[in-house]
């Protein structure tokens, strides 16, 4: 017709991009048997003929057939009741048989068939397939996306006599799936029953198969409609989109064209379940072959075919097995084993690689690390997603700090897993940890040397963050606040970042000095419990001393670091208000200097400004690399002068800042004091003479000895031309210098070598270049610099440092704070003079660090700081800015300090109160803690915010957060909590945190933590399942009422976790027709009745009641799967009853047991239907026919439909209660329907043993 064709529609979507892109044809079989088969309908050899032809002139590469055929013998007797859309080929069927040439048993094209009857199984068919492929394709590069692929689940059966040979080929089977490149992830099931047939299907195999399976394989005795170890229903399962492969190692079971609907049939053909395909035998075969095939197909399918299709690794495994077996049963097998489904389809064909690690997996030993764990065993579990290569790969850890820092990276070889591994590492730590959250950032292959596939989607899973927690051992000061202004003889306060720390010894040190080695230094050990330490040092305080006290716990737990001091110190001041102060120089040096330094006395100073001078001197006329003159950093300051041919240049540099003189132009050419300058320029970085005439000399005399300062810095360097072609020799004549002592009384050897010049005199006779550096006045000058080139040809270069002194820095403190509001700033120094310059700057600090600057060039004195917001600005910070251009001394501070009103402290305080549930919970199990919470300042807070966070065994975590009324100064509240562990498993931690995130200002927030570890017991104990009909067990098989009253009682022994969910029963029908079907709560007949939701009864108990009414009769089973509030199921098997229904009234043959009898017999028959008789009497006669007793119903005792045993036992009375003679009496029985209508008899073989009723 011109309607929806789904056999089109499938071909359509073989020739797409997605569907693999063949060019699919549709061949209509009618047609085929016109063009290759003579015209005779239904003749299989016009199929092969048509492949033959195809494969030869159309490249033929698959063969699809669609639609069930029937075995020729069948179809010519009519024995059928399908028809034969689509031939088989011989007997036994097979379709390998169209694709093969005379005795080769090898198709010449991979073949599959479809045995549907109806265009919707075609069209279900399509549906499976297109979601699967787009699985393989769209799927997420995660364990939840990917990792299902790569599953193999191996079912074995057997008798017993061959069960542990099947055990051991599947184990076999799975070392060639597990180390292929596949890399199969196998896990197996085994028979472990003498039953003919085992239902395999557990919960475990149920739900890998919901989550997803590559491929099921069996190995077992089999038939068409089943396996030995029998996989259950579809309808079992529902793995929708994840269709496995399903693998039959045994006989029978793709019976297809001989059947009505094989096993083959019924999981390829389940819509939206069950397989994708269908390998298996068509017909008897051996034990051995199977298993050799196997192997065969093993290899190809995982390894050698990788990334191939399913028939083609059909197609070549049947040539390798051809090629090493020759038997009967081996050709026969080759023949037999067939594919329902799609040949086209593939076994999840991943390009490359892709690993991924698991992050429910990571774990660390120790699980809790502590601020002295030097190193860490760090666990995981290693996937890879897809193709095995055997590559090694590079893991790269960074471990990041609570402060955001991250350490050096670590780097480890790892083997790349076939599918999963578990490696483990060492990560080394470093020494002393803070405490707080670390994270662990995980890289896989962090340099792309791995070719993961497909990219860019498989590099993208190769990252993983991780947190954990650090606990301190440690101790810190807390009250006073360091460097805060105290009015009263204070007790000390330490706290531990483990408020659980145990007992141990802290150690306080008090002194005036931070060295800690003063006449009034003084130690205590205090020994308890962590979370708030006291010291109350018995001291005399002197006002306005600073103090400063430090505090550390045993030397003996630092792992051999000694000692670890955390130091506070504080102002003692009774008559100051309170806040924050530095006036000691240990105070300030805790802050950071700019072009300052402390010296040893205590006294700030500014830093030498060292200047690097470079000289380049040559005589004129030499090629150099770089102009001639004097570089001050790497400024040049001077050149060659035109006008000096030969004599001396001094540069003067200013003793404390050695900054150069300038020498500024009087006249064009003519400097200050005399010297010449380049006749171009208004200044020039150096003072010139010519030395060549003794006026020249006389002012060179005149600068250095009576212009230049002792104490400041002289360069001296020679100046001289080199003759050539365009200019003479000329030189500084140093010959003629000595003559000038006669007339001026010195000269210009004697000037230079009062400063410690020594060579100056080797020029006489020998004029070359030469240097020399000084500080006047100063011959003992340790930075002299005296260098002479070796000739006059030599390119004279050198280089060296002078120190100087710079003229401005700063100071800035630490921050001060957090206050709650901000009342003054005061600030003094010491010895001012009129040429110092100092500003004070106010810097604030958000909560979130960021800063501002707030005032700028404060002088000394007061300053109001009451309209600044402490929310806005907590911390202040303040920058001593100084300058002195003519001493370069800096200003001494005297103190400075700011007023404020403190914060508090909010400390967990576990010593005064913490009552946890238990240590050990069973799962369920409500919890409860109680915490006591102090405030360690006089200062009042605001409503305190705690968070409360509970860490799973698996990692995943949830958290609440609470606001608790303000805490007063020094006050203690206390903390409750109730909270559920139905959802915790395994090693959890429950963490408590005050003040999260700062949201008020406090002292510090170290001792704000709590972490408590408990363990949760998961329920270990499986609930129980009892049934009843109409209030009494059955056997099974027993007949039952046509309406009976089925009641199902779950109970368990958990006392935390009711059972009230209805998912929790799951039920299934099977009918005598064989339809399966489910049965549903929301039927008027199936009735749920919860457990109590307290269990205050102490019953955890949950009852359905069904109540059907069958109309069919024959043998039903009723499949139960169970399972409690925790998911402990009933059994790891569902229950399965069995039983019979009749729904007519009828009544068996009575017998009395036992017969015969001394002392008492019981009566026992089988009643039918679904109501019980309005009378049924026993009537006991003498042989020669007198009643000598009637039982009556009453009498018989409560009787129900099926098998009854009355509970009235006859012990041969007659009607008066006299005991009646030995010898044989007969007995019958008389019952009658409510309607008044007689019982039929029910046919139960025992006719042989009555006569007219009698027995």
């Amino acid at each position: 017709g011109t309607g929806y064709n789904p056999v089109q529609a499938y071909a359509d979507y073989r020739s797409s991009p997605e569907g693999g892109g063949y060019e699919a044809r549709v061949i209509d079989v009618t047609q085929l048997y016109d063009q290759f088969g003579w015209g005779i309908v239904g003749h299989e050899q016009a199929i092969r003929n048509f492949i033959f032809w195809a494969h030869r002139h159309r490249g033929l590469r698959f063969v699809f057939l669609v639609g069930k055929g029937v075995i020729y013998t069948a179809r010519r007797n009519g024995q059928t009741n399908w028809p034969s859309l689509v031939p088989s080929f011989g007997h036994p069927t097979s379709d390998n048989l169209f694709a093969t040439a005379g005795d080769d048993n090898t198709p010449i094209v991979p073949v599959g068939r479809l045995a549907v009857t109806t265009p919707a199984q075609v069209s279900d068919y399509l549906t499976k397939v297109q979601q699967m492929e787009a699985a393989m394709r769209l799927s997420p590069q995660t364990l939840a996306g990917r990792a299902w692929m790569k599953r193999l689940v191996q079912l074995g059966g057997g008798d017993v006599a061959i069960q542990n040979l099947i055990r051991n080929e599947l184990n076999a089977l799975q070392n060639i799936a597990a180390d292929s490149r596949t890399g199969a992830n196998v896990v197996s099931f085994f028979k472990n029953s003498t039953e003919p047939v085992q239902v395999a299907y557990s919960e475990q195999l149920r739900q890998l198969i919901n989550e997803g399976t590559g491929m099921i394989s069996f190995f077992g005795h089999s038939a068409p409609t089943t396996f030995d170890f029998s996989l259950g229903h579809p309808d079992d399962y529902d793995n929708a989109e994840r269709y496995p492969l399903i693998y039959a190692i045994g006989c029978h079971t793709n019976r297809y064209a001989e059947n009505p609907y094989t096993i083959a049939e019924e999981f390829t053909l389940a819509p939206q379940r069950g397989g994708i395909a269908f390998i298996g035998a068509s017909w008897v075969t051996t034990l051995s072959n199977l298993s050799s095939y196997a192997r065969y197909l093993y290899d190809h399918l995982f390894d050698t075919d990788y990334g191939a299709t399913i028939g083609e690794a059909m197609q070549h495994t049947s040539e390798a097995f051809g090629q090493q077996n020759f038997s009967f049963f081996g050709r026969q097998l080759r023949q037999v084993v067939v594919l329902h489904g799609d040949p086209a389809l593939r076994l999840y064909p991943a390009p490359g690689p892709d690993y991924v690690i698991d992050a429910a997996s990571l774990a660390i030993d120790p699980a809790l690390p502590n601020t002295y764990t030097t190193a860490l065993d760090l666990r995981f579990d290693l996937y890879n997603l897809g193709a095995h290569t055997g590559d090694s790969l590079v893991l790269q850890v960074v471990h990041e700090l609570p402060t955001g820092q991250t350490a050096a990276p670590q780097v480890f070889l790892l083997e790349g897993p076939a599918f999963r591994q578990t490696p483990h590492v060492v990560l080394s730590l470093g020494l002393e940890l803070p405490p707080g959250t670390h994270r662990l950032h995980l890289t896989l292959d962090p340099l792309g040397q791995v070719e993961e596939k497909p990219f860019p989607q498989a590099r993208t899973n190769n990252t993983l963050s991780w947190s954990f927690q650090v606990v301190s051992q440690d101790v810190f000061p807390a009250w006073p606040m360091d460097r805060s202004i105290v009015q009263e003889p204070p007790t000390l306060l330490a706290v531990t970042p483990d408020g659980m720390a145990p007992a141990q010894r802290y150690y306080f040190e008090v002194d005036t000095t931070a060295t800690f080695n003063s006449p009034l230094h003084y130690q205590q050990v205090v020994e308890t419990a962590g979370s708030v330490i006291a010291c109350q040092p018995p001291l005399s305080w002197h006002d306005t001393t600073v103090y400063y006290w430090r505090v550390s716990i045993d030397s003996a737990l630092t792992q051999g670091q000694g000692f670890v001091w955390r130091q506070h110190s504080f102002l003692f001041a009774p008559h100051l208000p309170e806040g924050w102060n530095e006036s000691h120089r240990h105070q300030w040096q805790q802050g950071k200097l700019h072009n300052m330094r402390w010296t040893d006395g205590g006294r700030l100073q500014f830093l030498q400004d060292n200047k690097p001078i470079r000289v380049v001197n040559p005589a004129w006329g030499f090629a150099v690399t770089e102009p001639i003159g004097v570089y001050v950093n790497n400024d040049q300051i001077t050149w060659y002068l035109w006008n000096i041919k030969g004599g001396l240049n001094f540069v003067v540099f200013d003793s404390l800042s050695v900054d150069p003189w300038i020498n500024i132009a009087e006249a064009p050419g003519q400097g200050m004091y005399g010297s010449a300058i380049d006749q171009y320029s208004s200044s020039f970085g150096a003072f010139s003479y010519d030395t060549r005439s003794p006026a020249g000399r006389e002012k060179a005399i005149h600068f250095l000895r009576d212009i230049v300062p002792d104490g400041d810095y002289v360069l001296v360097y020679t100046t001289q031309q080199h003759s050539s072609s365009w200019w003479p020799n000329v030189h500084y004549e140093p010959e003629e210098w000595d003559q000038d002592t006669a007339t001026l009384g010195t000269s210009l050897f004697a000037l230079l070598e009062a400063q410690g010049a020594q060579l100056i005199r080797q020029t006489i006779g020998n004029p070359r270049p030469y240097v020399f550096f000084f500080k006047k006045g100063h011959p003992e000058f340790d930075g002299r610099v005296e260098v002479l080139a070796d000739s006059a040809y030599q390119v004279l270069e050198t280089e060296f440092v002078v120190a100087g002194v710079w003229d401005e820095g700063s100071l800035q403190t630490e921050p001060f704070g957090p206050a709650r509001a901000w009342h003054d700033l005061d600030w003094q120094l010491d010895e001012v003079e009129s040429h110092d310059e100092v500003d004070l700057t106010v810097i604030g600090i958000r909560p979130d660090g960021t800063q501002m600057m707030l005032w700028q060039n404060l002088p000394p004195g007061d300053t109001s700081l009451a309209q600044l917001d402490a929310r806005q600005f907590p911390m202040l910070m303040l920058r001593y800015h100084a300058r002195d251009e003519v001493l370069r001394t800096p200003p001494q501070p005297r103190y400075w300090r700011l007023t404020g009103s403190l914060p508090p402290d909010f400390a967990v305080a576990p010593a005064l109160r913490f009552d946890f549930h238990a240590d050990t919970l069973q799962q369920g199990e409500p919890a409860s803690v109680t915490l006591a919470v102090r405030n360690l300042t006089p200062a009042p807070s605001d409503s305190l915010r705690v968070r409360w966070r509970i860490v799973n065994g698996d990692g995943t975590s949830e958290e609440f957060v609470e606001m608790l009324p303000p805490l007063s100064g020094n006050d203690t509240l206390l903390l409750q909590r109730d909270f559920a562990t139905a959802r915790l498993r395994g090693l959890c931690r429950l963490l408590v945190e005050l003040n999260p995130g700062r949201a008020q200002a406090e002292v510090t927030d170290v001792n704000n933590l709590l972490i408590q570890p408990f363990f949760v017991q998961a329920d270990p104990w499986n609930p129980l399942v009892d049934v009843t009909f109409d209030g009494r067990y059955i056997m099974d098989g027993d007949i039952v009422s046509a309406a009976p009253l089925v009641r199902i009682v779950l109970r368990d022994e958990n006392r935390f976790l009711p059972l009230r969910d209805t998912s929790l029963v799951r039920l299934l029908l099977t009918t005598p027709s064989g339809q399966t079907t489910r049965l549903y709560f929301d039927a008027p007949e199936l009735q749920f009745f919860p457990a109590d939701s307290a269990l205050a009864d102490g019953h955890n108990e949950a009852v359905i009641e069904w109540q059907p009414h069958f109309t069919e009769d024959g043998e039903y089973v009723l499949q139960l799967r169970a399972q409690d509030a925790s998911g402990n199921f009933a059994a790891e098997q569902d229950l399965r009853i069995r039983f019979r229904v009749v729904t007519r009234a009828m009544i068996s043959h009575v017998f009395n047991y036992p017969n015969p009898f001394t002392t008492h017999t019981r009566f026992v028959f089988t009643l039918t239907g679904s109501e019980l008789p309005a009378d049924l009497r026993i009537q006991i006669f003498t042989v020669s026919g007198q009643i000598v007793r009637e039982i009556d119903m009453a009498e018989l005792g409560p009787l129900h439909i099926g098998l009854n045993q009355t509970d009235f036992a006859w012990d041969g009375t007659d009607q008066y209660g006299d005991r009646l003679a030995r010898g044989v009496y007969l007995y019958r029985v008389v019952a009658r329907k409510p309607d008044g209508s007689a019982y039929e008899l029910l046919d139960d073989g025992m006719d042989g043993f009555f006569r007219n009723g009698f027995g």
